[in-house]
């Protein structure tokens, strides 16, 4: 059998780093590949869909030689782009093993999250000195995004690269207008979710994390009690992918 190629996609950070522990686990005796988002050398910039994304990877891992099947991985939105991949690979008639999302909230869960975020900024019955302190943070985060923006922009304008402190900013700003815009597609094939666990409250409630009606094939979920932002680099999460797939390969030499 052909080994299967093992695929990451970068999260809205843009940068594949964080699979490293990852790969050295999982990826041994098979061909490896990860994608980083456009614009982390400050000149270019992500693509505005994430369906563009996802064609321009599929486009680059075809043309570098790479056969499937692909196993693709992406952790956060870079998920989202993973299962986006995996339906153009399919269309193609390329063979995609399996699809996981390492916390990838689905389109229901960005959609509570949005809400979410709209409520707690409407003001409820709160002390005078909270409701200062929510008006000074509110006030410096928003004076933050401008300078940031304003400064990207300038740069832009300039034609020169934007300077590396602001590389992060410029790129997540992107990727998320992306993601917010984003609509997902019945996807039919095997997906491994591993993600948080229900004490992480709002969308975690929900045993599909936002995917119901959007993961129609065999859905696999595990369980790691791991922050969001510390997911992709997490022991617990690599050793959970460390046994799945082991026990994959045990099912395949049978």
């Amino acid at each position: 059998a052909l080994p299967i190629s093992l695929v990451c996609v970068h999260a809205v950070g843009g940068n594949v780093l964080s699979y490293r522990g990852t790969l050295e686990t999982i990826g041994k005796g098979r061909p490896r590949v990860g994608f980083q988002s456009r614009g982390l050398d400050g000149v270019g910039e992500p693509r505005s869909t994430l369906h563009e994304q996802a064609s321009d990877y599929v486009d680059e891992l075809l043309e570098a030689g790479y056969t499937g099947p692909f196993t693709l991985m992406g952790g956060s939105m870079g998920g989202t782009i993973a299962l986006e991949m995996a339906t153009i690979l399919r269309t193609k008639g390329h063979e995609v093993d399996w699809v996981v999302l390492l916390d990838t909230i689905g389109p229901a869960g960005r959609s509570l999250e949005s809400e979410q975020a709209s409520e707690g900024s409407r003001l409820g019955r709160v002390s005078a000195s909270e409701l200062l302190s929510r008006l000074v943070e509110g006030g410096r985060c928003r004076a933050s995004f401008y300078l940031k923006t304003w400064a990207v922009g300038f740069h832009r304008i300039l034609g020169k690269p934007v300077p590396y402190a602001l590389r992060p900013f410029f790129i997540e700003q992107r990727n998320k207008k992306a993601l917010a815009q984003h609509r997902e597609q019945a996807y039919p094939g095997d997906v491994l979710l591993i993600r948080g666990t229900e004490n992480f409250g709002g969308i975690y409630s929900d045993p599909k994390l936002g995917w119901e009606g959007v993961l129609a094939g065999r859905l696999e979920v595990r369980l790691a009690d791991v922050a969001h932002d510390s997911f992709m680099e997490s022991p617990v999460v690599i050793d959970l992918l460390k046994s799945f797939f082991s026990d994959q390969s045990s099912r395949t030499s049978e």
